[in-house]
């Protein structure tokens, strides 16, 4: 039976395009991001073959067995694999850790609750919306480790990814920054809003999901 994996070639593709955008797009944002450099790239890449290798192994992110695979997502994005570069950054590895086991299970029982929902698009958006609002799973990264984790959702329920892109990067940027400061456990005006994103993102995923990122492997 043929399973999904990500095409590393036309993702590497499309990210150094939105790369060479990257300056322009941050300039127009309201809140402005870190520079995409190679380095920040080239980690993306990694991360996306390390979801190649949980796709084959059909590993579910937010079973109890595979939810420690979300957190290496995040080491992946921020710190790479190499074993010099995790020993450089071992006290940050040790305290996202901390953060992460303390705050993963109300986001992973939603996950678990609405696994089934016939709109993977629907089940994605919310998660990511969760995600992103305060308190946030991850000390750095929660952007870019949720959108890899979205696309891992998607792809696995055989739907196509979203990859952000120099025509689309300014719409989904500025959306994910309002979420950022949205407090799920308060009553923020920003936080009553939540259903409000998690529509918008719907829409957004399900109208930008592209198959030309995703390719059939025996």
């Amino acid at each position: 039976m043929a399973t999904l994996q990500f095409d590393l070639y036309r993702i590497e593709q499309t990210l150094r395009e939105f790369q060479n955008h990257f300056t322009d797009i941050n300039a127009q944002l309201s809140l402005h991001r870190e520079a995409f450099s190679d380095e920040v790239l080239n980690r993306l890449l990694v991360a996306y073959d390390y979801l190649n290798e949980l796709m084959a192994k059909k590993v579910d992110l937010f079973s109890l067995g595979g939810v420690h695979s979300l957190l290496e997502l995040n080491h992946r994005i921020l710190c790479g694999h190499e074993p010099k570069l995790r020993f450089e950054y071992h006290t940050h590895i040790l305290e996202t850790r901390k953060k992460f086991h303390t705050r993963i299970g109300p986001l992973r029982e939603w996950v678990c609750n609405r696994g089934a929902s016939k709109n993977p698009y629907h089940l994605v958006s919310g998660f990511y919306c969760r995600m992103l609002t305060r308190p946030q799973l991850f000390i750095e990264g929660n952007h870019r480790t949720g959108n890899l984790a979205v696309n891992y959702l998607l792809a696995s329920r055989s739907r196509p990814p979203y990859l952000i892109s120099a025509s689309t990067a300014y719409q989904y940027l500025e959306l994910s920054g309002r979420i950022k400061f949205a407090n799920l456990n308060g009553f923020h005006g920003r936080a009553l809003k939540l259903p409000k994103y998690h529509r918008e993102f719907c829409s957004f995923f399900e109208d930008h999901a592209d198959s030309r990122f995703v390719k059939e492997k025996a």
